[in-house]
Parts: C-alpha cells; structure tokens; sequence
C-alpha cells in the first residue's frame, strides 16, 4: 500500500475509497434494480439506473489513477443529485423512489465535503419544494401527508450530514496544520531557520536542473575558538549572521541549509563555478568585514568553503564530496578562503 505523506493524500484516499465502494454497491443495487426495471418493462427507469452505474464504475476506475480526485467527486455528486431528483420525481417503485434517494444525498455531500455538499443540499431542497408543492403530470402523486415526511425527512438527513462534515472538516483543516508545522520543524533547523540537512535532501528531490548548477560547502572559520573565548550564545549570533547573509544574496530558487554545526551547504542553480565562486566571494567577504560586538569588543569572523560542479541531482553525494576535499584545501591555505578545484 502507497504511504500516505499529507492530509491532503488522506482526503483523497479517503474519496477513492467511497467511489470504490459506492461502485461496487453500485453494481448490486442499481444493477438489481435496473435488470427487474427491464424486466417488469418499466424501461425508462431500468435504462436510467444501469446507464447511472456504468457511469459510476468508469469514474471510479478512473479516481484510482487520478492524484486529485475533487473534480471527479464534484462531477459524479452532480449526476447524484439528478439521480436523487429523478427518483423524487418519477417514484420509482411505487413512490419507493424517495425512500432511495437518502444514500444517494449521503454520498453526494461525503464526496465533496461542505462547502460544495451545501450547494448540492440547498439545490436538492429548493427543486425538491419545487417538485412536492407542484402538479406535474409526469411526476409520481404522493399523498401531502407523504410529501410532508418526505421533505421533512430529508431536511433533517440533509442538516445531519452538513454538520457532520463541518465538523470532521474543522478537524482535518487542524490536522493539516499540525502536519504542515511538523513537516517544516522536521525539515528546518531551529537556531538558523535553514533547511536542515532532510529538508535540503527533500528540496532537491523536487527539482530537476535544467542546466549546471554548483554546490558550495562553507566552514565557519576558528569556530570552536569563538566559542570558547565568547560563549555559545555569541557563536550562535555568528552563525544566525552567516545564514542572513546568504540568504540575502542568493536567488529564490537556490536552495541553502545547516548542513550540521558551523557548516552551510548552498545549492546555487543554473550557473557555473566562475559565477558561483564570485557568489560566495562576495558573501565572504560581506560576512568577514560585519562587526561582532561582545562586552565592548569587536570581533570579526569568517568562513572557508570548497565548491563544485552539480549536472545531475542523483550525483549529489558525488558532488558534495568534492566540495568537501575542497573546503580541506581552502582550510590548510589559511582559512578564510574559496576553493574551486
């Protein structure tokens, strides 16, 4: 079975589900009903109901190779409500039509949630007030005393089912954002607000490069000696300036993350090393020449980083070794340094 990730793939296995069952039952009763209608040569209501399966069936096959499935539910919820009207209308069975038309306003609301069932819903009531209160001599004569329970019956069916989804709604719509914050403190580190090192490896699955793109890896320089002599909350200072700093001058859709203590990994797509290197030079050197203050002191800071070149994001971990053995490289030169071969 395919892992659901997101409330949203849970709402959507959940319509798949009801179309598959209702389907299914679809084909006992509406298939029973329609093959007796043929049979007893009531031949306008057999052709209405099997055609109203073979409709169902083919749309929920087809829900089942659809990723969202709202504009199937929404469509197959129409054919319901002429469904629905139609027994009302025609009475089926001896006025037993009506008494049918219950699941069938059930599965029309669950299919599309509140918002479109209460369209649906307020639709049904209004035509079917239509349909009780006036003479058609096509339509199937119920007694007033009928028509009164019939109505009265489905208003009270209907407003049960309109509130049972307001609510389940409310709780999905809490559900949704409990996942969605979970989602980004899984794939966020806390202190810098980056892309952590999941959140990174996330983000580059979603892209497809289109062209050469750089990965650089910066090392803050003499971190553990900052530290040290200032304390963590002055080292934590240095790094939540080192990730402004990026951020603002990197694209929108470069991609940048905590890869893990003082280093950054930045993803820079669509350019090249000449124009990556002069990237970062100039993050370098903005970076290096902001001021620290601690206790009347000021204190400068600076990274080193290593950068190579990335043409395919299945060759990531190829390609971020290198930017390491770079990085090493822009180390023993001094520190405070960028390495490109």
């Amino acid at each position: 079975m395919k892992t659901l990730n997101s409330p949203e793939q849970i709402e959507n296995h959940r319509k798949r589900l009801l179309l598959s069952s209702f389907a299914f039952l679809g084909c006992i009763f509406l298939g029973s009903f329609g093959i007796n209608s043929l049979l007893e040569n009531r031949l306008y209501l057999g052709v209405v109901l099997l055609v109203f399966m073979g409709v169902i069936i083919v749309f929920a096959l087809k829900a089942r190779k659809t990723e969202h499935v709202q504009s199937i539910s929404i469509f197959l919820s129409a054919l319901l409500y002429l469904l629905a009207l139609y027994l009302l209308v025609m009475g089926g069975n001896e006025g037993t039509g009506a008494y049918w038309t219950y699941p069938i306003l059930m599965l029309m609301i669950l299919l599309v949630g509140p918002h479109t069932g209460l369209f649906f819903a307020v639709l049904y009531l209004v035509t079917s007030i239509f349909v009780l209160t006036t003479t058609l001599d096509f339509a199937y004569d119920y007694e007033p005393a009928h028509k009164i329970r019939i109505f009265a019956s489905t208003t009270a069916l209907l407003v049960l089912i309109i509130t049972s989804e307001w609510i389940r709604f409310g709780s999905y719509s809490a559900i949704a954002e409990i996942s969605k914050a979970h989602q980004n403190f899984a794939a966020t580190d806390a202190l810098t607000k980056l892309l952590n090192r999941h959140g990174l490896h996330s983000a580059l699955t979603r892209h497809s490069l289109k062209s050469t793109a750089v990965v650089a890896l910066l090392d803050a320089d003499s971190f553990k000696t900052l530290n040290d002599n200032y304390g963590h909350a002055f080292g934590d200072n240095v790094l939540i300036t080192l990730a402004s700093i990026i951020r603002q001058n990197i694209k929108g859709s470069d991609l940048v993350a905590r890869w893990g203590g003082e280093e950054f990994l930045v993803v820079l797509l669509n350019t090249n090393l000449t124009d990556a290197e002069r990237l970062i030079d100039k993050i370098k050197q903005e970076f290096s020449s902001f001021s620290f203050q601690h206790e009347g002191q000021t204190v400068h800071a600076s990274f080193s980083a290593g950068m190579s070149e990335l043409d395919d994001v299945n060759k990531f971990e190829p390609s971020l070794k290198i930017a390491d053995e770079r990085l090493y490289k822009a180390k023993e030169a001094g520190k405070n340094t960028v390495k490109m071969d």
